[in-house]
């Protein structure tokens, strides 16, 4: 009997787990949204600025609906819309739910022809987002690798077997259907933390602990210190059209795009905002542990930081 079992891959299942907050009604998903852009080849084309669906499909019924779905005006032709750059910026759906007692916290729903161009952002650039979402020594859940596309229906496999509620994949775990694009170490929920040895070793390896929140972290972040945080803000100072054309550059377009043109404060909610937070807050961890070290202050001999974006 054949063990390996194969799980569907396509690239725009990013609209099933990256782009949409957790904290949304049951009933509401983007499951018919993905079926739509997989059954008509549906694809955002970055480097021609335009959107493109299979060629199958040239009548009038279809552009209507690409037209009227990512809010275009551009004139359609053949099978394809070329969109102005006034066209990439769209308003967010944003709502509210409770958040603390007597407090609400505000989430943003990107509109759907932000979600195509992450689409297209992610399958250009996974590598490069795993490669810089992996420098920190503090960072306790970040993307670690691409989800698995295949498992093994065996005893290993039913050891390891993840949760269906889990809202993430665990990298540690397996999965029979895929949660998220990316798998993500060390934990999925800041309370696995809190249960697991290292937190108890921690608490009594040293005698003082200290926590803080940063609050209201996405809305403050300016996106252009993405570039800033990857390539030194001096370097780009220099090179600022080229820094443009850049992962980093084209990350900013892209979350700008999401938010109106804001510059200003990032998208809550989305998974693709909690990446944009990480890799920036990666570069904050390494500037912090190399000041340190220069005082002969040694990340795991006299401290130890964990720094967690949920």
């Amino acid at each position: 009997m054949k063990k390996k079992k194969p799980i569907g891959y396509s690239k725009e299942r990013v609209v099933l787990s990256d782009t949409l907050p957790y904290e949304l009604p049951i009933i509401f998903s983007n499951r018919h949204f993905y079926r739509f852009l997989t059954n008509f080849g549906v694809n955002f084309i970055a480097d021609k600025s335009n959107i493109q669906w299979n060629k199958a499909y040239k009548d009038q019924s279809i552009s209507a609906v690409v037209k009227l779905l990512f809010g275009l005006e551009e004139d359609v032709l053949g099978c394809s819309i070329k969109i102005s750059d006034r066209g990439h910026i769209r308003i967010p759906f944003k709502y509210q739910i409770t958040h603390k007692e007597n407090d609400f916290r505000e989430l943003a729903l990107p509109h759907p022809k932000n979600q195509l161009e992450v689409i297209s952002f992610y399958e250009e650039f996974k590598e490069t987002i795993l490669y810089y979402c992996n420098q920190s020594s503090f960072s306790i859940r970040k993307p670690s690798k691409i989800a698995k596309f295949v498992y093994s229906n065996d005893a290993l496999h039913l050891r390891l077997k993840g949760k269906d509620d889990d809202a993430i994949e665990d990298n540690s775990k397996e999965y029979e259907n895929l949660k998220t694009y990316f798998t993500y170490k060390d934990y999925s929920n800041i309370y696995k933390f809190y249960e697991d040895y290292q937190y108890h070793r921690a608490e009594k390896k040293y005698n003082q602990m200290f926590k803080f929140d940063i609050s209201k972290c996405f809305p403050s972040i300016y996106t252009h210190s993405i570039v800033w945080a990857l390539f030194n803000k001096e370097v780009v100072k220099d090179e600022i059209l080229l820094s443009k054309s850049t992962f980093a550059g084209k990350f900013d377009k892209l979350m700008q795009y999401a938010n109106f043109g804001e510059t200003n404060g990032i998208l809550v909610g989305p998974e693709f905002s909690r990446i944009f937070a990480e890799l920036i807050l990666q570069r904050i961890d390494k500037d912090i542990e190399d000041e340190l070290r220069k005082e002969n202050i040694i990340f795991k001999k006299d401290y130890e930081v964990y720094r967690y974006v949920d």
